[in-house]
């Protein structure tokens, strides 16, 4: 997804040890799960960006963190939640996500909000020693 067309570009958080821990996540999705969530990125994400916040898609969750959801509306077999950040030149880092479908405890919610918390401020961390 190119800037040149108006969308953002979206991208993987990589972790210190050379691995994208989202795109890890997604190996283990099926492909009708992979593939909705592929789509949702191509039809909403990549087009609007931060903006999804201002629809069912998205929240702001602060500091620089916002969630895109995913779901799957005819049999809600899966509510993915992405974890993103917004920055550069209309560029969305993915940190991670889960299916809150298969765990829906709060407890989980805030454990995967806070591991992206935690990725988010070591990769600004990694940018700063560039």
């Amino acid at each position: 997804m190119g800037q040149g067309d108006g969308r953002y570009t979206i991208g993987f958080y990589v972790n210190p040890w050379g691995r994208s821990v989202f795109e890890d996540w997604v190996q283990t999705l099926t492909d009708e799960q992979s593939e909705a969530l592929l789509g949702a990125f191509e039809a909403t994400l990549g087009r609007l960006g931060i903006a999804v916040c201002g629809s069912e898609f998205g929240k702001q969750l602060g500091h620089g963190l916002f969630e895109f959801r995913v779901r799957h509306k005819a049999l809600h077999r899966f509510a993915f939640r992405v974890f993103c950040h917004a920055w550069g030149n209309r560029q969305i880092l993915l940190l991670g996500g889960y299916d809150k479908a298969a765990d829906p405890s709060p407890r989980r919610q805030a454990r995967e909000i806070e591991r992206a918390r935690s990725r988010l401020r070591e990769w600004k961390h990694r940018l700063t020693l560039h």
